[in-house]
């Protein structure tokens, strides 16, 4: 879609892409550096369920303007949780297609030309599994968002590193005079990636963070031998036999 309204979109659109991480990245590091020494020395009153932004607020001598900055958060979650259906539901459908989840997946609503099978399928362990938490575990919400928020960090290692794998191998084809740079910038964050993961086993948190790690990996086993299975079972015909 960007492409047919961006003049030369091959050098444009990569480009404008590119600054959507890196803009992004900044802001994130910048808010990091402001805000977590706040947030720690006001541990106690988060463990009581204090806001974040109330606590931000009230350090900042503007407590006023923290259910302000509440509201404002809440609708940008609901945004983004309307943008994780909207692709994430078309991951769905096109792993559906390739013949990795069952081909159900792919049927897509006549009325409103949404894939609603695939909304579905992610929608409903979205909204079970925390209140699932929250109700068998002695864990807050805000404790709980951390510990899921943790584990799907340890779930993108994998895809960041294959993506910086296949990255490097389709730059190396089209650019073939930065070989070397391409290369060396692809060693670089696929170790940062792996680093995220190694860290977590070897510098492990409190429980149940500590369990993270192996909460992933026992989780990628078990979808890849199901997804193993499930190609060799398609594989593997029956022989019809002609009288």
């Amino acid at each position: 879609m960007l492409s047919a309204e961006t003049r030369d979109p091959k050098r444009n659109i990569p480009r404008a892409i590119m600054v959507i991480p890196v803009g992004i990245g900044l802001f994130y590091l910048a808010g990091a550096v402001i805000q977590v020494p706040t947030l720690v020395d006001a541990a106690d009153k988060l463990a009581l369920g204090m806001s974040p932004n109330s606590v931000l607020a009230e350090a900042a001598g503007v407590g006023f303007l923290s259910n302000v900055s509440d509201l404002v958060l809440a609708v940008a979650l609901f945004a983004s949780l309307i943008g994780f259906f909207n692709y994430g539901s078309r991951v769905v459908v096109s792993a559906a297609s390739d013949g990795l989840l069952a081909s159900a997946l792919t049927k897509v609503s006549t009325r409103y030309n949404s894939p609603i099978a695939a909304i579905v399928c992610i929608g409903i362990p979205s909204l079970i599994g925390p209140a699932l938490l929250v109700w068998l575990t002695p864990a807050s919400p805000l404790e709980i968002n951390g510990y899921i928020a943790t584990l799907l960090v340890y779930f993108w290692v994998i895809p960041y590193f294959l993506i910086c794998i296949g990255g490097a191998v389709l730059l190396s084809r089209t650019h073939a005079k930065k070989f070397l740079i391409v290369n060396l910038g692809a060693v670089l964050a696929s170790a940062t990636v792996l680093w995220l993961y190694v860290n977590g086993i070897f510098n492990p948190g409190p429980a149940p963070l500590n369990a993270l790690p192996y909460v992933m990996i026992g989780t990628v086993a078990i979808f890849l031998i199901s997804f193993t299975a499930s190609i060799r079972s398609k594989k593997s015909k029956p022989l019809s036999i002609e009288g």
